[in-house]
């Protein structure tokens, strides 16, 4: 998802919006008051909670940030389990993998959030995740680790050195959104494929899509995952037998590289 910076002066008509799902965040996030102009009593309160008080905090903006990582979850992750299941991962270690994106992208968030005083949320890379679809089993995991790594830190350097703008501003926009589309395609087709095999729950998804875009687009993605739940109980496709609640343990992959 395309995410944006508002400027501070631009924050009391905070409006952001994923492009494809509909709207995540309502329009009324304020922007806050800055510390001098704000009561002695107020100000010290302030500095003594770290610049958050309890008056910053409202049922919307709980909502809004819940309702952001349950699209999050609702999309990408499968994506993620796709991915799990070409690299043919075991169901410990892929609980480790969704337990490592969910805490870092958690940290990030809360640290960003708070230390810049905007709300920011670090979104999972789906397009990254489904390019792994087509590579896996081929690479390993290990160098699909290592490959991460590499693409943060250049991204982390690109950051950093403010070279962003000017880097984005070279490539054409025909090109960026072709290698998008050569990513995404391929697994937006499956979804058809599907029918041969679970009509029901194949064009019951796309029914329910089509009509929850254009009736509730903000939801959209949330009201088709309950949607596609609700059709696979109800084709017998689902197996809640083998299915237990346990703490997720880490397993370390140790990345490697080859040239």
């Amino acid at each position: 998802p395309n995410r944006c910076w508002t400027p501070a002066s631009e924050l009391s008509n905070l409006h952001i919006s994923d492009n494809n799902q509909g709207d995540i965040l309502p329009h009324s996030t304020q922007p806050r008051q800055p510390a001098a102009a704000l009561p002695p009593e107020h100000r010290a309160e302030r500095h003594a909670t770290g610049g958050l008080r309890l008056a910053d905090w409202s049922i919307s903006a709980v909502a809004a940030g819940f309702m952001a990582v349950l699209v999050s979850y609702a999309g990408p992750l499968a994506i993620f389990y796709q991915a799990a299941q070409a690299a043919h991962m075991s169901n410990a270690m892929f609980a480790s993998w969704v337990w490592g994106i969910s805490i870092g992208a958690a940290l990030a968030g809360i640290f960003l959030s708070w230390k810049l005083r905007i709300p920011v949320i670090t979104a999972w890379s789906a397009p990254g995740t489904a390019l792994l679809i087509t590579l896996f089993p081929a690479m390993p995991v290990s160098e699909a680790v290592g490959a991460y790594l590499t693409a943060a830190l250049i991204l982390l350097c690109i950051g950093v050195t403010g070279q962003f703008d000017r880097l984005m501003a070279r490539i054409p926009k025909g090109v960026a959104s072709g290698m998008m589309a050569g990513i995404l395609l391929p697994f937006g087709l499956n979804a058809f494929k599907s029918i041969g095999s679970l009509p029901l729950l194949g064009c019951g998804m796309i029914a329910a899509y089509l009509v929850f875009k254009r009736l509730l687009p903000r939801y959209c993605i949330v009201l088709l995952l309950i949607s596609g739940a609700l059709l696979a109980w109800a084709g017998g496709h689902t197996h809640f037998a083998g299915i237990t609640l346990e703490l997720a343990t880490p397993h370390f992959i140790a990345p490697t590289w080859s040239w």
